[in-house]
């Protein structure tokens, strides 16, 4: 039998990621497998991208997030506004860490205990690819497409567990970000034993107060200030203030890039007030 470990969506949230590992060292966990976005939305990428080498594990592939680091060419979103967190977390990543992530391939299929197993942030094609629980059509394409008894997937933050036309379909949810009204960590974990396929989601219930102060003494919240203060009303309520928000703002500048900066922060405090949410 083997006992797998199946995280995704960390987003630089390196606190609750060291606080997930604490508890799964009691596991006896045999794999870790990794599902994307390692960086962006906080300050600690190179400490989550370190702790992850630190498993010595080869399960590993890209999200959206880790491929528009690897792809970026330094200086497109410098003078952008709604790209501030992302700009910083380009400007800080090691050289190391940033070779890392343009290694990482957008998808993997692996054999564990004779069970093939496929796992990616999205589809074979698209790493922004969403496959909800009810996404027959996807799983239909997965099936046909990439030969596997599992299928594991992120990006949503919706962990979901289903069984399809005799296969399992996963995703752990998010252990940064949560965003499903819930603020709370999830991840799970696979254990296979010949023909026997047991799933087990976990929870991990972090500490708000901990990770609201850990931001605010921040160089990040202090370059960053809009995004930071999204990510840290996520945190209290498990919910995506930042894409509401951006949808917000793109209703006004019908998406233009330039006047969507220009309004940045003018818009972030009148998104504010509508919310009743204070800046921090």
């Amino acid at each position: 039998m083997r006992k797998t470990a199946v995280l995704s969506d960390i987003h630089s949230n390196y606190i609750v990621l060291k606080e997930i590992l604490n508890e799964l060292e009691k596991e006896n966990i045999d794999e870790y497998l990794f599902c994307g976005d390692y960086v962006v939305n906080g300050f600690e990428d190179n400490e989550v991208l370190e702790t992850i080498y630190s498993l010595n594990t080869k399960n590993i592939v890209a999200g959206n997030r880790d491929v528009s680091i690897a792809t970026y060419n330094g200086h497109s979103w410098k003078d952008l506004n709604q790209f501030k967190a992302i700009q910083y977390s380009y400007d800080n990543i090691t050289k190391k860490n940033l070779d890392f992530l343009k290694s990482l391939p957008i998808f993997k299929i692996i054999t564990l205990e004779g069970k093939k197993i496929y796992f990616a942030h999205g589809a074979p094609d698209n790493v922004r690819e969403q496959i909800y629980k009810d996404s027959y059509d996807i799983f239909d394409k997965l099936i046909d497409r990439c030969k596997a008894d599992i299928y594991i997937t992120g990006h949503t933050h919706f962990p979901f567990c289903k069984r399809y036309k005799n296969k399992l379909f996963i995703n752990p949810g998010t252990v940064g970000a949560p965003i499903d009204g819930n603020p709370i960590s999830t991840y799970a974990i696979l254990e296979i034993d010949g023909d026997n396929i047991s799933y087990s989601h976990r929870v991990f219930n972090y500490d708000y107060n901990v990770l609201k102060e850990h931001y605010l003494n921040s160089e990040f919240h202090q370059k960053c200030k809009e995004w930071s203060n999204l990510t840290i009303y996520m945190f209290r309520d498990g919910f995506d203030y930042y894409n509401e928000f951006v949808q917000f703002v793109n209703k006004e500048t019908n998406g233009d890039e330039k006047e969507t900066s220009r309004l940045w922060n003018e818009m972030f405090l009148e998104y504010f007030k509508m919310k009743k949410l204070k800046v921090l």
